[in-house]
């Protein structure tokens, strides 16, 4: 570490969490320092508070990495709001062109293929007025 006056700059939930801000405070020409002990092979098990992840900067830094930090919370919390949001969303219903069984996928599977549960056909997640036919595919024989 080459940090002549560091402060945590960021409590991370976890050991990735704290490399990833790492190397975005080191992409915006900030130094940024994890300390071995924020690796993977933590044994202090479940222990609370034991073990808490940081990240550790310059002090004369600390405004400058504000905005860094703020960006990557702002990016986290709209990430976990559209998720919620997706979850929340009415379930996505779909006809099997094989065997006729209407199906509610998540909206989160919106624009994924699927396997009906049903026949194990393949199962295109659209809301497209796509004839259903042409969604469909048939399972490979």
């Amino acid at each position: 570490m080459n940090l002549k006056d560091p402060v945590p700059a960021y409590n991370g939930a976890n050991d990735v969490e704290v490399h990833i801000l790492q190397n975005l405070l080191e992409e915006a020409g900030i130094e940024a320092y994890v300390p071995p002990d924020a690796d993977s092979n933590w044994t202090g098990g479940g222990i609370p508070a034991a073990h808490t992840p940081q990240v550790f900067i310059e002090r004369e830094d600390i405004d400058r990495a504000k905005p860094v930090l703020e960006e990557y919370e702002r990016l986290i919390a709209d990430r976990e709001a559209a998720g919620e949001a997706a979850a929340k969303a009415k379930p996505v219903k779909i006809t099997c062109e094989e065997c006729h069984k209407e199906t509610a996928f998540p909206y989160a599977q919106l624009g994924s293929v699927q396997l009906c549960p049903a026949c194990g056909a393949y199962i295109d997640v659209t809301l497209d007025d796509t004839p259903e036919e042409q969604r469909v595919m048939t399972r490979d024989p």
